[in-house]
C-alpha cells in the first residue's frame, strides 16, 4: 500500500472531531484487494501515518485544539502528534474513478458524522 499521509494544518479535521474521507481510484481498490490489503488496514495505516506534531501549531493553535479534541490533547504527557482522526474506524473510504492510482483526501467539516440511508427506486 503507498504511503499517504495529509498533513495540511489548515484542514478542519485536524481541529475537530470529524470523518476524513479518502477517495482511492478503482485501480488502486484493485490491487489492494488483490494484494490483501483490507478497507480495515487502509484505515489504520492511514490513522497511524497521517499525523501532524503538535509543535507544528501556534499556541493559540493548540489551544483551540485543546477544546476541539479533548481525548487527544488532555492525556499527561501530551502526545507529540495529532491524527486527522480520533480512531481509525472514522476514516472513510471509497473507490471511484478509472484507471490511474490517484488516491484523494478530503477534509470534512468538523463535528459532522457520516449517515448512511438506503435508496428506494421505485
Amino acid at each position: 500500500m503507498p504511503v499517504i499521509a495529509p498533513r495540511a494544518l489548515g484542514n478542519s479535521c485536524l481541529q475537530w472531531q470529524s470523518q476524513p474521507l479518502i477517495i482511492l481510484n478503482a485501480e488502486s481498490a484493485l490491487a489492494c484487494a488483490r494484494a490483501g490489503v483490507t478497507n480495515d488496514h487502509v484505515s489504520r495505516s492511514l490513522w497511524l501515518q497521517a499525523r501532524v506534531p503538535l509543535s507544528a501549531y501556534s499556541a493559540g493553535g493548540q489551544a483551540v485544539l485543546r477544546d476541539h479534541r479533548p481525548a487527544w490533547l488532555s492525556r499527561q504527557p501530551p502526545p507529540e502528534d495529532l491524527p486527522v482522526a480520533e480512531r481509525s474506524e472514522d476514516i472513510l473510504r471509497v473507490a471511484a474513478g478509472g484507471p490511474g492510482r490517484h488516491w484523494i483526501f478530503v477534509p470534512t467539516f468538523g463535528g459532522v458524522w457520516a449517515v448512511t440511508r438506503a435508496i428506494v427506486m421505485r
